[in-house]
């Protein structure tokens, strides 16, 4: 089994996963409630973003971030740090914004301290549940009305067989 930077290679479904030590706030242009970004170290990220690289993560991937110590899980998009985050520091930082902090149960006076966070690939059903329950109401009704039409879709077609 081959190392991943800070963490190790998932050897049942080949996805990379980060043991993260380190959060960082990000900086105020990032910071937006619609963009769900979190930011690695650019050795993490496959630069021409093909996803065929199977040790690395692709841009605009979407991850599950998980809490160690409380269990708490948030979904990102994986972004590569570039010239955004000064002070970013080794492949066990990440930086994330202030919603996910207080997702995650990171209080304000440990932002600076070591934590336990786990980044992996999420699933399809992940993704689909985190859109589902979406903090912002339009794009959760766009979800469950996409889904309704469709059931009605699936239902006409079986009613017409």
């Amino acid at each position: 089994m081959r190392y991943l930077a800070s963490g190790i290679r998932n050897t049942v479904t080949r996805s990379p996963f980060i043991r993260v030590d380190r959060v960082m706030r990000l900086p105020p242009v990032d910071q937006d409630t619609n963009k769900l970004i979190v930011r690695v170290h650019n050795l993490l990220v496959d630069p021409e973003g093909s996803g065929l690289n199977p040790k690395k993560f692709s841009r605009r991937q979407p991850v599950i971030i998980k809490n160690l110590l409380n269990g708490r899980t948030i979904l990102r998009f994986v972004f590569g740090v570039g010239e955004k985050v000064p002070d970013f520091h080794g492949y066990g930082t990440i930086a994330l914004d202030y919603e996910a902090f207080i997702a995650l149960g990171i209080r304000k006076k440990k932002w600076r301290k070591p934590v336990d966070l786990l980044v992996r690939r999420a699933w399809p059903w992940e993704i689909w549940w985190f859109y589902w329950n979406h903090p912002d109401y339009g794009t959760r009704l766009v979800m469950r009305l996409g889904m309704l039409g469709f059931l009605l879709t699936v239902a006409a077609f079986a009613l017409a067989l």
